[in-house]
């Protein structure tokens, strides 16, 4: 497999994955170059027992953590205009998998296609 997934596309995606029972609402991502992405949101934890509910916005690097996952490198996380504390940022660090760069704004994924798949 070969995909590549511009800015839209998975704004589009993590639209739809969070509409109905994510936390994340109106989501905006942007992919630049170098593996570069910044990403805008409405965050809102208060049915996880957090009283937040408010415009969220990160910015970092994707890169390569092996050679089948992904890491994130966050730059910066702010809610609102407060700067979001390290041990906070620290815990979305590890949450993509399987994607080479970002370059020109693209997403570029490529993987081989599962040739079996099971359910639990």
């Amino acid at each position: 497999m070969n995909v590549y997934v511009t800015s839209s596309d998975l704004t589009s995606y993590l639209q739809a994955a969070n509409n109905e029972k994510g936390q994340l609402k109106e989501i905006q991502v942007k992919l630049g170059d170098n593996n570069k992405a910044e990403l805008g949101a409405y965050l809102d934890l208060k049915d996880r027992g957090v009283n937040f509910a408010g415009p969220i916005y990160a910015k970092g690097r994707i890169v390569k953590g092996s050679p089948t996952t992904l890491r994130l490198e966050v730059e910066s996380v702010k809610a609102g205009w407060v700067p979001v504390p390290g041990n906070y940022v620290d815990q979305g660090e590890n949450a993509l998998e399987d994607t080479r760069v970002i370059s020109g704004g693209l997403l570029h994924f490529q993987s081989e296609f599962p040739k079996r798949a099971s359910t639990p």
